[in-house]
């Protein structure tokens, strides 16, 4: 019975370092697992965060570059309004010329006619032929 007993006992003792064993190696385990959760979780936060501040930064580069093409624009807007208002004072300077040449050419033309006129009756005259319905002498 002794014999017995002592294979009890050493099956109890071999089954509970075996279990203690087991028990520790599982911890071990699972505490490096949640470290290594950890771990990946804490670079996954990281590569997320370093993501977004590349972002940040890239989109702060395009905002300038877009800043910068908007300034351009509104310069060369500016350049294009101020040629386009002494283009049209332009315009409106020579239109101002063109009809004070009319007007002149207007004048000069009734002075013309006048002129023409006078100059047919002197000439009807000294012909003796007819001058508005009548006939010289």
């Amino acid at each position: 019975m002794n014999q017995y007993v002592a294979m009890i006992i050493t099956a109890l003792i071999t089954g509970f370092v075996t279990w203690a064993g087991t028990k520790k190696n599982f911890k071990v385990a699972l505490k490096e697992q949640d470290e290594k959760i950890r771990s990946n979780t804490t670079t996954e936060w990281k590569e997320l965060y370093e993501a977004q501040v590349q972002e940040k930064n890239e989109l702060k580069e395009e905002y300038k570059a877009t800043r910068i093409t908007l300034e351009e624009v509104k310069s060369k807007q500016f350049e294009m309004e101020m040629k386009l208002m002494k283009m049209e004072a332009d315009r409106e300077e020579e239109k101002e010329g063109y009809q004070i040449q009319i007007e002149q050419l207007t004048e000069e033309n009734e002075e013309l006619k006048e002129e023409n006129t006078v100059l047919r009756e002197e000439n009807a005259l000294l012909k003796g032929v007819k001058v508005n319905g009548k006939f010289n002498e």
